[in-house]
């Protein structure tokens, strides 16, 4: 409860949060607008159809899957805040690392996969096994264009030029 405690104190009420289906009911407990809360008592037929409520259950995995590579989610939902748990793919062992997290947009390129930084993940709350993330959108000047390489099993986001800025 801390951390919906702290979302309903310190965000403002149009804040839109991202949690992985293994959080529920944010929508009550923080009062706070969600991309989807995948309970039975927040899927009315009338508020979407069932291909996005899919769409969005398939956003939220596959950005809780891989939180660096898929910022796109972020935008296309407006998300302000992430609310994770520990052993997501967000946190992985750490409890909640204090550094920002990079998040990279794919271009949408099949040769060269490129991806455009556009958004920081930075820790506001760690209470026990959650954590929650305030998203801050980067400056157009700090958006720099990475290609994505996999070498020995290891993902490396590169500049053109050479120098290497994530490895996971």
């Amino acid at each position: 409860m801390e951390t919906a405690d702290w979302l309903n104190a310190n965000t403002r009420p149009d804040d839109i949060v991202l949690n992985s289906s293994n959080t529920r009911f944010v929508c009550y407990v923080a009062d706070r607008r969600v991309v989807l809360d995948d309970t039975v008592q927040s899927f009315p037929t009338w508020h979407m159809t069932v291909a996005q409520y899919k769409e969005r259950q398939h956003d939220i995995a596959r950005f809780f899957a891989e939180p660096r590579l898929n910022a796109d989610v972020l935008s296309t939902y407006g998300v302000s805040y992430v609310w994770a748990l520990r052993g997501e793919g967000l946190l992985g062992s750490d409890p909640a690392p204090s550094t920002p997290i990079p998040c990279y947009e794919d271009l949408g390129t099949t040769t060269i996969r490129k991806f455009r930084k556009t958004r920081l993940l930075e820790l506001v709350l760690r209470s026990g096994p959650n954590a929650l993330y305030r998203v801050r959108e980067l400056p157009e000047e700090e958006r720099l264009i990475y290609r994505l390489e996999v070498n020995d099993g290891r993902t490396a986001l590169t500049t053109f030029d050479g120098r290497t800025e994530q490895v996971f």
